[in-house]
């Protein structure tokens, strides 16, 4: 074996990295930007706990990468200190829990009572809920502890029961008066709270806090703070910071989407060999991190949905025509006789578009003309090369040879974005 290959982590050096961490979404800035005001009122709500008291339930609202996690991490770190300094012998754990990876009362529960008890010989599974909430109701007396829970996508827990008992938990008898179960929810959904069953919204009793998105200056500033400490000096040049930002701003003001765009940019240049990030970089970077984020949202959509798109997809590339929903249909129901699924109306198809539109597939805008108004359709050409992965679905993997014939993957893929019409007429 070459000698160079024994030594190969010791030769390599990096003149463009030194501390990835510290772009990634686990990474909790000494100073947060534009959140002031969300932190005074979070604190504010944490805030009975340093006077013997129940922090208040909260739902924070606001779209991905807004922020919700990492402020709702930095004002639990300042609690946790100032009890310290204060030296409050109140005992008080915060537990996080994802619930788009956790999501059942059974596991929420054995995630909650293993956070507690981590030495607790109660399986993960195969035991009803009661099981768990007896463990962590005795844990919780034994220890005289109470608990901050932050369910980071509270909307996808999938029974309200458990946020029911959960906020009940000083109605047992048993605990000390001075305990607690506090509640907080991080949701992209808006409605969710006002949506509760007016029950459970009462036993809640949580107040709303809204986090707007991020703006291309407060974007630049997030960047400008984190650079010194993610990449050696002179790795980036000064126009790269910008771009990340304003590509960012421009879709849905979304932190973790610039942080990602940025150390994509850097590890695409230390891949070339390249001393510093340029903006030819971010551009490649761009359509990766697109390319992924649709994948992600497509290996979550149905087969109905990933059929439109393919039908989108198919039509954009070989027709000079303005796709109307009349044309998408006939192209989307020649598709699903192929591949024997269950054709849906022309109705539920144009809601399935309206779905795929607020899951950021595509973009509409409304342009009026002498028979009425119509609908512009806006595909990003990150999708289209994605019609492989649309057609990995086992429920579509009949499709390929039909697809490719008709010329979908045979031509040369656009560049930019395409825009194709459909008549408000059909909708």
């Amino acid at each position: 074996m070459d000698e160079s290959i024994e030594n190969i982590f010791s030769n390599m050096t990096s003149s463009i990295f030194k501390d990835r961490h510290v772009l990634s979404n686990t990474f909790i800035p000494s100073k947060l930007v534009a959140r002031d005001e969300q932190i005074r009122t979070i604190a504010e709500k944490m805030y009975p706990v340093l006077e013997g008291g129940s922090p208040q339930n909260a739902v924070i609202h606001g779209n991905p990468g807004s922020g919700k996690t990492v402020v709702m991490k930095f004002v639990s770190q300042l609690l946790m200190k100032e009890m310290e300094t204060r030296r409050i012998v109140n005992k008080v754990k915060t537990i996080f829990i994802r619930c788009e990876e956790t999501n059942t009362p059974t596991r929420i529960l054995y995630k909650i009572l293993q956070a507690i008890n981590p030495l607790s010989t109660l399986p993960p599974i195969g035991l009803g809920t009661e099981h768990y909430y007896n463990a962590i109701w005795k844990e919780l007396r034994d220890t005289k502890l109470s608990l901050i829970i932050v369910f980071d996508e509270i909307d996808k827990i999938k029974e309200d029961s458990l946020l029911n008992n959960l906020c009940r938990y000083d109605e047992d008898e048993k605990a000390d008066s001075r305990q607690f179960i506090s509640v907080f929810g991080l949701t992209n959904d808006l409605g969710w709270l006002d949506n509760l069953d007016a029950r459970l919204r009462s036993v809640l009793r949580a107040t709303k806090i809204v986090f707007s998105p991020y703006n291309a200056d407060h974007l630049c500033e997030i960047l400008s703070d984190r650079v010194p400490l993610a990449f050696q000096e002179n790795a980036i040049h000064e126009d790269v910071i910008g771009f990340c930002a304003a590509y960012s701003a421009r879709d849905d003001g979304d932190a973790r989407r610039a942080l990602l765009l940025l150390q994509t940019s850097g590890m695409i240049a230390q891949q070339r060999n390249e001393k510093m990030i340029t903006k030819s970089h971010v551009d490649d970077a761009l359509s990766e991190v697109d390319k992924s984020h649709y994948s992600k949202l497509l290996n979550e959509s149905t087969s109905s949905q990933k059929l439109i798109l393919l039908s989108l997809i198919c039509l954009t590339r070989y027709t000079t025509e303005k796709i109307s929903t009349g044309l998408l249909y006939s192209e989307y129901s020649h598709f699903v006789k192929l591949v024997g699924m269950d054709q849906l109306s022309i109705q539920r198809v144009s809601g399935l578009i309206s779905q795929l539109e607020t899951a950021g597939f595509l973009v509409t805008t409304t342009r009026k003309g002498r028979k009425g108004n119509s609908r512009i359709l806006t595909i990003d050409s990150a999708m289209l090369s994605l019609d492989a992965l649309i057609l990995s679905d086992p429920l579509l993997n009949g499709l390929s040879e039909a697809y490719y014939n008709i010329g979908g993957g045979s031509q040369k893929q656009a560049q930019g974005r395409f825009t194709c019409m459909v008549s408000s007429s059909h909708l």
